[in-house]
């Protein structure tokens, strides 16, 4: 019989995490501060894939000899209950201007029109920055997820009155072209945070 597996695994903590935001290409220094989330920063990455069926396995009735991989998009959702005003009114406002609409919340009148080829996208960091015993992190250990192309909706505010109000907010990442020496490759995220 086996021995006992030695535990090594530990609750990983990272109290609680900073969100910048800034539009795309721009470096840390120029990314304005956001505030704090509700419950951490949701981070979903879908990827998309295709089936490549063949006859020696029954065609598109049998399994798949292999699967193509087609790329990926994240959805990252902030829920922020302590925020910087002045930085959601700048996405409401930047989303008005690019759309070319007199003011946020109207929509524009080109239809057909391209939303990634346009300027509209944003680079989106959030970093955790403190451990489970509230001791800052170095930049090696700090969670950090760069996502440099993202596009956001609308930030929508969940309460209006006089409960404490939160933002929410929706952020879509796409690939990023990007060279690395000589070699052409795609970047979703990274852990840059400069």
């Amino acid at each position: 019989m086996p021995g006992l597996p030695n535990d090594t695994s530990v609750v990983h903590v990272y109290y609680p995490c900073d969100v910048f935001v800034g539009l795309q290409g721009v470096a840390q220094t120029s990314l304005k501060y956001l505030g704090h989330t509700r419950n951490g920063a949701e981070i979903e990455i879908r990827e998309f894939t295709g089936d490549v069926p063949t006859d020696e396995n029954a065609g598109e009735e049998g399994p798949p000899t292999d699967i193509q991989f087609f790329g990926a998009m994240a959805t990252i959702r902030l829920d922020l209950t302590k925020y910087d005003d002045t930085a959601i009114s700048a996405i409401r406002q930047h989303l008005a201007d690019s759309f070319a609409v007199p003011r946020a919340g109207w929509l524009p009148s080109e239809v057909g029109r391209l939303k990634i080829s346009g300027t509209e996208m944003y680079r989106l960091l959030i970093r955790g920055t403190f451990n489970a015993d509230h001791t800052k992190l170095t930049p090696e250990q700090a969670a950090i997820w760069n996502f440099p192309r993202c596009m956001f909706a609308e930030p929508k505010p969940v309460n209006v009155g006089s409960k404490f109000s939160s933002a929410l907010l929706v952020a879509t990442a796409y690939h990023m072209p990007l060279t690395v020496g000589s070699v052409l490759t795609n970047v979703l995220f990274n852990q840059d945070d400069q």
